[in-house]
């Protein structure tokens, strides 16, 4: 019986279709495609830059000054353009308001995240986010990513919650995650555009 369910955000509550050209971090209206190639060179395809964001080890004005420094545009440039992106995400709202009946019944729902500063600073309170989640854990706040320490995350949580793994379910578009965890005891999902639309009924079926 679940008695716990952590959603991943990026994949599952957003970006199910993984089609980040509409939305996402620095696409908005000032964001022309060369900022968005640069962008792209500068911090997407250095994944230590990337790992060290959601670990906290810099902070997104640490990220809009290097990108500043490569591209000739000032960092609050970057900083204003990056803040106006998150005002302009779609959301899974489906999954969330399915989330509230879920609480409804006792279940606990908690965002479990490999996120940034930015997400915690000035994501959560727009969307106004902890009205809908029991907690939200995120990697940059605690400097720790899900998949390490042989899942140390999950690990506190199923501490802190005094559940055993089993009573726990971990919603997911990682399939790494999803095989690991789930080898070590946990329920998981797989959630991505193939198996979306199955989540609510595998749920009844597998919780009853």
């Amino acid at each position: 019986m679940v008695k716990l369910i952590c959603s991943d955000c990026n994949g599952v509550l957003d970006h199910v279709d993984h089609d980040y050209s509409k939305f996402g971090y620095y696409i908005a209206k000032e964001s022309n495609s060369e900022i968005l190639d640069n962008i792209q060179k500068i911090l997407w395809d250095n994944k230590y830059l990337v790992k060290s964001w959601m670990k906290n080890e810099i902070s997104y004005e640490d990220v809009n000054l290097l990108i500043s420094s490569k591209t000739n545009i000032t960092k609050e440039f970057y900083n204003e353009i990056l803040i106006q992106s998150i005002k302009n995400f779609e959301w899974n709202w489906e999954l969330i308001n399915l989330y509230q009946k879920y609480r409804q019944q006792g279940i606990k729902v908690i965002m479990t995240t490999d996120n940034t500063d930015i997400f915690s600073k000035i994501t959560i309170p727009y969307y106004n986010f902890n009205k809908y989640f029991d907690k939200i854990i995120n990697s940059a706040d605690i400097k720790l990513l899900k998949g390490e320490d042989n899942y140390l995350f999950f690990d506190n949580i199923s501490k802190e919650f005094k559940l055993s793994p089993n009573e726990i379910l971990i919603i997911d578009d990682n399939k790494i995650i999803i095989e690991e965890t789930k080898n070590i005891g946990y329920k998981t999902y797989l959630y991505n555009m193939e198996t979306y639309k199955n989540f609510e009924k595998w749920f009844k079926d597998n919780n009853e």
